[in-house]
C-alpha cells in the first residue's frame, strides 16, 4: 500500500515509532537504552548506520518510483 497512495505524516510518523521501540527495546513498562541517535541508525551500513529507511522517505520514494 506504501507503494501506491500516500501515507499521511503522522501515519509515517507512527511506523517510525514502533521501529524505533523494536530497535531499542521498548515495551510499555520499560524503556530500553538509546545506545545510538535515530539519525545514526538511518545513516548507510557502508556510514556505520543500520541502513533503517524513514518512513516518510521511504513513502516518497516509492511513489515516485511509479511515476
Amino acid at each position: 500500500m506504501m507503494q501506491t497512495v500516500y501515507l499521511p505524516r503522522k501515519l509515517c510518523d507512527e511506523i517510525d515509532k514502533k521501529v524505533r521501540s523494536f530497535i531499542w527495546g521498548q515495551t510499555r513498562d520499560n524503556r530500553g537504552v538509546h545506545a545510538l541517535a535515530w539519525l545514526t541508525l538511518c545513516k548507510p551500513k557502508l556510514e556505520g548506520g543500520l541502513g533503517v529507511r524513514e518512513a516518510r522517505l521511504n513513502n516518497t520514494s516509492f511513489r515516485m518510483k511509479n511515476c
